[in-house]
């Protein structure tokens, strides 16, 4: 192998690396989207617009499927509420912490 195809293997190795998690559309993942579990169920099938998700703690701890639309204030609003969450989490503060990261992440880019 030539030293010129091994730093291009090298440098690919390396951006691999550094990339952060995505989505097959090239847009960022949200930041609950680990705390869900996404189904390929649809609301309206006409408009794929929205799926279904389900509570991955409530699953976790509960051993029941709690059918959330994937949006982001309902997915928020259903672990705000969501004894298992906190459980999870640890302590009520953190899931707060969890929670609020997207607005404490806004408020210091102003």
């Amino acid at each position: 192998m030539n030293p010129f195809t091994t730093m291009i293997l090298a440098s690919s190795n390396i951006s691999q690396q550094t990339k952060s998690k995505k989505h097959a559309r090239g847009k960022h993942k949200y930041y609950l989207t680990e705390y869900i579990i996404i189904t390929d169920k649809y609301i309206n099938p006409q408009k794929p617009n929205d799926k279904y998700c389900y509570c991955l703690a409530c699953y976790e701890l509960n051993s029941k499927k709690v059918k959330i639309v994937n949006r982001k204030k309902l997915v928020r609003n259903h672990l705000k509420n969501c004894i298992y969450f906190i459980c999870k989490v640890g302590e009520k503060e953190q899931a707060e912490y969890i929670l609020n990261k997207e607005e404490l992440e806004t408020s210091k880019k102003l």
